[in-house]
């Protein structure tokens, strides 16, 4: 599942890790409803894809306006809306960026 963003190619590892996370959300909200059928594997693959593209042309957009923030701050400002949005805390990430 080759991808490249602008030039840049994303390693197969990335999008595998994104799969199988994509993947275990699924899983986890099925437990919880059991009615809920887990995407093909084409959907997931364009979940996946769709995901990383996004992610990676925040990036580059935020390198080219000189736009860094650290590991921790991220990390910090997710916990932060996380625990204050905990209607999203569980949802797959496709249904997170809708």
């Amino acid at each position: 599942m080759p991808l490249e963003i602008n030039g840049e190619f994303i390693e197969d590892a990335l999008l595998d890790e994104e799969y199988q996370h994509i993947l275990a959300q699924y899983k986890q909200r099925q437990r919880e409803e059991p009615s809920l059928q887990i995407p093909s594997l084409a959907a997931l693959h364009t979940l996946v894809k769709e995901n990383v593209s996004r992610r990676f042309l925040l990036l580059q957009e935020a390198e080219k306006r000189g736009i860094q923030i650290s590991s921790q701050s991220l990390d910090s400002n997710m916990a932060k809306l996380l625990a204050s949005r905990p209607d999203i805390q569980n949802l797959p990430a496709a249904e997170q960026q809708q």
